[in-house]
């Protein structure tokens, strides 16, 4: 991959009205198109964003934090036992780590953001 071109425009003026007043005008425009991260690997073992409850990919945003919701699910039995026979199959795991969707870095570089 070759060179991204940046360009980077600033234009600046300021007048003096008087001896006790003077404003300055600045303006300025940036673009460039950095390098666009590709890499769905999944740090936390096998698995993808969509197989992996607890997907944590390298070139992914949001996804660094798992918990584990066993707690959870027994809140959820403990306050109503009829959850039982949806809530037992999950608690048969001695734990089940979650992680928020991940965001991935190529959607959030593909659109050219507009100041």
């Amino acid at each position: 991959m070759g060179a991204s071109p940046y360009y980077d425009w600033t234009l600046r003026w300021a007048y003096k009205v008087s001896d006790r007043f003077a404003f300055k005008v600045n303006a300025q425009y940036t673009r460039a198109k950095d390098w666009l991260a590709a890499d769905t690997s999944n740090t936390n073992g096998p698995g993808t964003r969509y197989t992996d409850p607890n997907y944590n990919g390298v070139n992914s945003y949001g996804s660094k934090t798992s918990v584990d919701i066993n707690p959870f699910l027994e809140a959820i039995k403990a306050m109503d036992p009829s959850t039982a026979p949806i809530v037992d199959p999950l608690l048969a795991n001695p734990t089940n780590f979650v992680s928020r969707p991940a965001i991935l870095n190529m959607a959030t570089s593909a659109t050219t953001p507009k100041c």
